[in-house]
């Protein structure tokens, strides 16, 4: 060994041979580079560009929406799921309306009246346990019209001129807002559609800002309210509030599915679909390679830097997972590092299961 540089050795098993590389301060053609059959390094050479390339020509949900940017697309779907929210914010402020109509119709006891108020919450309650599961089986954009569809049955239903009586109109009235509050426990998966396909830049301040249709919906049930009620009755008014939910059924052809969710369920044809409508209503090229998931593209980095034994490979992602050849042990290859040091693939093990159930108790 000599004394005049310093010498970072890996070990690279290709075709079967120990290469030897040489990280120090002598003329190229003064370092020992191969040791074994003739050709061998010429074939590293050519795996290691090929790895290279199999990187480059793929891409993933993130760095699509990274790439396509904020446009016009973002302004539809921040429309759709801004009416989602906005007739959820209505169906509250109709509980403040409706109670205290009701009781004078009817001569409600106050538990009666409490009860129109507390069935909706139950409502909310319970579809809350079940609609995030059929997110995950059927689409967001599926389960975001099914709840749409149903909130507007429920809500014409409530205002249904059936008989006008405690008998039965209180009973039919207690079952339809029921139902309305089953439905607007998954409207909560606007935001979970809407988040997927914003940059990180504009993530925050979107979903921030949504929360202004949220705004939006009260004033407009409370004015609704006012104008509607002492002409035509509560029964009116609970048809009228269902005119956000009309728009979102209008603007549901024009949304496509979560090309995450299409990725997720192993359909990346459809994703990739999904990706060049988003690049067509914001102008942009649509993007070319093939689209695939974190983990994949993840794996084809490891498997290319593991082959190559190179840094090359390294700077095509930003994946915590990645090591440099400084990183890497003398005595233990790239897998073994992986193995013994979870973080460095992005995991958190166990325990992320436990926190999560954990929080959901809480």
């Amino acid at each position: 060994r000599s004394k005049r540089c310093r010498r970072s050795i890996i070990f690279n098993y290709l075709s079967g041979t120990v290469h030897i590389h040489y990280m120090d301060d002598k003329p190229a053609k003064d370092r020992p580079t191969t040791y074994g059959s003739a050709g061998v390094e010429e074939v590293a050479a050519a795996k290691d560009a090929d790895a290279v390339k199999d990187v480059r020509d793929v891409f993933t949900i993130d760095e699509a929406v990274e790439k396509l940017g904020f446009g016009f697309f973002q302004i539809l779907i921040t429309i759709f799921c801004g009416l989602v929210w906005l007739a959820d914010a209505m169906e509250l402020m109709i509980l403040s309306v409706l109670s205290p109509l009701v009781k004078c119709d009817w001569n409600l006891s106050a538990s009666d009246e409490a009860n129109i108020t507390t069935v909706v919450f139950l409502g909310f309650l319970i579809g809350a346990l079940f609609w995030g599961s059929i997110s995950d089986m059927f689409g967001r954009r599926t389960s975001l019209g099914l709840c749409a569809v149903l909130i507007l049955v429920f809500g014409l239903l409530s205002a249904a001129p059936v008989p006008n009586t405690k008998q039965f109109g209180y009973p039919w009235l207690l079952v339809c807002r029921f139902g309305v509050g089953i439905a607007a426990g998954g409207s909560s998966q606007s935001v979970t559609y809407y988040s997927e396909f914003l940059p990180k830049k504009a993530r925050g301040l979107c979903i921030v800002l949504l929360d202004l249709y949220w705004g939006l919906g009260s004033v407009f049930g409370s004015l609704l309210a006012l104008a509607v009620v002492e002409r035509l009755g509560w029964r009116w008014y609970l048809a009228m509030t269902t005119i956000p939910l009309a728009l979102v059924l209008f603007f549901l052809p024009f949304v496509p599915e979560s090309a995450r969710f299409y990725m997720i369920q192993g359909k990346g044809a459809q994703a990739k679909k999904v990706m060049d409508k988003v690049a067509w209503f914001n102008r942009k090229k649509p993007l070319e390679g093939k689209l695939v998931t974190q983990e994949e593209k993840e794996q084809m980095i490891k498997n290319a830097a593991t082959a190559a034994g190179s840094t090359a490979v390294a700077s095509q992602s930003n994946s915590p997972m990645l090591l440099t050849r400084n990183e890497v042990h003398l005595n233990g290859s790239h897998e073994d590092l992986m193995d013994k040091e979870p973080l460095l693939r992005g995991g958190v093990g166990g325990g992320d299961k436990v926190r999560s159930a954990l929080i959901w108790a809480l």
